[in-house]
């Protein structure tokens, strides 16, 4: 993997850890979804995750 903050390996072993993907390290377009995934939720985190719990 590459050299990631603590928070941003944190997101990337959530995200395997739903696919129960045994490897830390994914590359290219996931990572670039991730990042868009973010970017798109930063000004509303915390009531998107509540609803995205709550449909799943």
């Amino acid at each position: 993997m590459a050299e990631l903050s603590p928070a941003a390996q944190a997101v990337v072993q959530a995200f395997n850890a739903r696919l129960n993907w045994l490897e830390d390290g994914v590359l290219g377009p996931p990572y670039r979804a991730i990042a868009a995934a973010l970017l798109a939720a930063a000004d509303d985190t915390h009531a998107i995750a509540a609803e995205l719990e709550d449909a799943a």
